[in-house]
């Protein structure tokens, strides 16, 4: 059984899987695991209003918020070298 704990993102690296649900802003780039696809805004990333689509094994990105659904990921990168970093 997987405990899941809450930890500050400055302590996350590559490797370590997350849980990202309704309201989380996301603070690192991850790929997603096996669920339910993802609503997510990326309006501050790429200007686009509505929330985008997520399906397991995509990307997600630092700086965007989930707005629908719960999905587990592993983180890929943070900090300065995220995607957008």
């Amino acid at each position: 059984m997987i405990k899941l704990t809450e930890k500050d993102a400055a302590i996350l690296v590559s490797g370590d899987i997350i849980s990202i649900k309704l309201g989380d802003k996301i603070l690192v780039d991850a790929r997603l695991l096996e669920g339910d696809p993802l609503k997510v805004d990326q309006s501050a990333l790429i200007g686009e209003s509505l929330p985008v689509t997520k399906n397991p094994s995509d990307e997600v990105f630092s700086g965007s918020t989930c707005k629908q659904e719960e999905i587990e990921a592993v983180v890929i990168a943070t900090g300065v070298h995220t995607f957008f970093g």
